[in-house]
């Protein structure tokens, strides 16, 4: 959701409210006047921040689940080594579970007959195109439409 920027009638107010000595909640980065419910002034300020913590995020070293081999990331919620990069072994973990390689071959479209692009993850596909999708749609509602 992003930040709704401050009216300059909500600024004024901000400014009055300093000037009777009530709080007024600041931005984290700038420390311009913020609504309460938000932590920044305005959606720069938030991507500014967000981007400055991303740089200074420490290499973390792990040991890869899969083949125990050591891999450094950035991310903390990454557990295995990935797959371009791992030993022979650790790839032959991932195939056993059914890791789709991106230049593997895939199957043909249902309709036209040319190759579908595969996906690593989810179901497969059937057809190469939605306009395939929707001619062989239009194919099954055929017979159901003249029996009708």
């Amino acid at each position: 959701m992003p930040i709704k920027p401050m009216t300059a009638y909500q600024k004024d107010g901000m400014h009055a409210l300093r000037e009777r000595g009530v709080s007024v909640p600041e931005c984290d980065r700038c420390g311009a006047p913020r609504r309460s419910q938000y932590r920044y002034c305005s959606e720069a300020c938030r991507k500014a921040d967000y981007r400055e913590l991303k740089e200074f995020r420490p290499e973390l070293r792990r040991v890869c689940a899969r083949c125990g081999d050591v891999f450094f990331t950035r991310d903390p919620r990454r557990v295995n080594c990935s797959y371009e990069e791992a030993e022979p072994e650790c790839q032959e973990a991932y195939d056993s579970v059914g890791y789709v390689k991106e230049d593997s071959v895939t199957a043909p479209c249902g309709v036209c007959g040319k190759p579908v692009g595969g996906a690593s993850t989810g179901r497969p596909r059937c057809y190469c195109s939605r306009a395939c999708q929707q001619r062989a749609y239009r194919q099954r509602r055929k017979p159901a439409a003249s029996s009708a």
